[in-house]
This record gives C-alpha cells, sequence and structure tokens, in this order.
C-alpha cells in the first residue's frame, strides 16, 4: 500500500465504507461510478447472496473485471475485511478487493479475523445484576459498585416475589 492512500476508518458497516482510492492514481471503480451514473455493479440486487457460484460469478462478473485492474485492490479488501470481522456471508454485502462475500468470508476464517462480538462493550457499573455479570464474562472480580448493585437488585426481586 503505497503511502498516498486513504481510506475511511473501519469502524463503520461495510456499506458506509468508502471505497479506498489513490489520489496519484485513476480508479477504475470510481471512474465507471462517474461514467455509468446510477450503476453498481459491487452491490447487485439479483443472486448476490446466492448458494450457487454460478449465479454468484454472473452477477458480480462486471465488478469483479474491473477490481482486477486497481490499484489499490489490496487495500479495499483489507478495509472490508477489517470492518467485517468474522460476519456470516450473508451479514457481508457487495464486491471489495474483487471478493464477493462468500470469499471474504472464507478468507476471515482461514486468516483467524476477530469477531465484533468479541469487542468488549463498557460495563453499566451500578446498573442491577448485569454489571457483575459483565465482570465475571470478562473473568474479572465485580467492583464494589456492582457487588452492591446486584445485592441490591437481588434483595428487590426477592422481595417482589414474596409480595406476589
Amino acid at each position: 500500500m503505497s503511502a498516498g492512500l486513504r481510506f475511511d476508518t473501519v469502524t463503520r458497516p461495510v456499506s458506509q465504507l468508502e471505497r479506498p482510492h489513490d489520489p496519484e492514481a485513476e480508479n477504475p471503480c470510481r471512474t465507471f461510478i462517474r461514467e455509468h451514473r446510477g450503476q453498481d455493479p459491487w452491490h447487485p440486487v439479483e443472486h448476490a447472496h446466492s448458494s450457487f457460484r454460478a449465479k454468484r460469478e454472473a452477477a458480480y462478473a462486471q465488478a469483479r473485471a474491473i477490481c482486477q485492474v486497481c490499484p489499490v485492490r489490496e487495500a479495499c479488501l483489507t478495509a472490508a475485511l477489517d470492518a467485517e470481522g468474522r460476519a456470516r456471508p450473508s451479514d457481508r454485502e457487495g464486491m471489495w478487493g474483487a471478493l464477493d462475500p462468500f470469499e471474504r468470508a472464507a478468507v476471515a476464517r482461514r486468516t483467524g479475523a476477530k469477531s465484533h462480538k468479541s469487542r468488549r462493550m463498557p460495563i453499566n457499573h451500578g446498573r442491577g445484576a448485569s454489571g457483575a455479570e459483565a465482570h465475571r464474562k470478562r473473568g474479572e472480580k465485580p467492583c464494589q459498585v456492582c457487588i452492591k448493585a446486584e445485592r441490591l437488585y437481588r434483595q428487590e426481586l426477592a422481595a417482589r416475589r414474596r409480595a406476589s
């Protein structure tokens, strides 16, 4: 990847990523989009997620041909793989880096991409039992705030059960 390449951060869904581009070179995908307004061969409507490879190949044929000669193909593929993590093919969108959703899912499996679900969510300290449970799921000892909140939650729950 050359130093002049630029692309959006990959914290957003792939559908919202901007295709990488090299300011020093003319990218075939950007040229195609500019010349063929309204056409998007990278996100075909029909057969894009077909389990039949031949139908997928036909749906993505034009985009694949354009991607094959793109100077930023590697950066495009890397951005998509980073953004998608270990998502299923049905959760992936479009052609990126000359690979369709099923092919990118296979690459992610082979390379051991990290799942977006594995990212640590912030702990809701002091919010019922959820904070202490979140600590335990992480293999941590719950903090005092979470222990007190969990104790209070369990007492209130027991009182509601006795009252009913």
